[in-house]
């Protein structure tokens, strides 16, 4: 897939440094526990479940459900979750 000159893509980067995943994670609710160094854990916002499957890599800014198998950049968690104010 090839860029489209003039297109308005949103900078990934920039939405890393402005918005943290972890942060945006708890503010939606998921109440997350160190898992690692880098990593954190809980229950997965996006399906139910007991047994926290649900993971947060701080270092790449990335999620990963190991239930539902959903595994997305920080930019995706808010349209994923439909987290009403989380991300306004």
């Amino acid at each position: 897939m090839t860029a489209i000159p003039g297109a308005s893509r949103p900078d990934i980067a920039a939405i890393k440094l402005a918005y943290p995943l972890l942060e945006i994670v708890e503010r939606a609710g998921v109440r997350l526990k160190r898992s690692g160094s880098r990593r954190w854990q809980g229950l997965c916002p996006l399906h139910e479940e007991r047994t926290p499957s649900f993971f947060v890599d701080v270092e790449h800014q990335r999620f990963m459900c190991f239930g539902c198998k959903g595994a997305r950049r920080c930019d995706r968690f808010c349209p994923a979750t439909r987290a009403p104010g989380v991300c306004d």
